[in-house]
């Protein structure tokens, strides 16, 4: 598997168009704040999702999303 560190220096995106979530419970997911992203790291991705955003299809340019879950648990100081 792959670590979270470890994927986002290969898709290089940042701000709105990413959104990592962790597992709290089998079927629930919380979001992480960006700024304690760095908090995360070392944990290990569970799945990514791509999204497409928006598409001009006057200039075929299209806004993608990522969307990753790692695994759990959310720590303390975020609940």
């Amino acid at each position: 598997m792959v670590k979270l560190g470890d994927l986002l220096k290969v898709i290089e995106l940042d701000g709105p168009n990413l959104k990592v979530y962790t597992k709290v419970s089998p079927y629930e997911s919380r979001r992480i704040h960006p700024s304690q992203l760095s908090n995360y790291l070392t944990r290990e991705v569970t799945s990514v999702c791509f999204e497409t955003l928006d598409i001009d299809y006057d200039d075929y340019c299209a806004e993608v999303a990522v969307n990753v879950t790692i695994e759990g648990p959310l720590l303390e100081e975020e609940k």
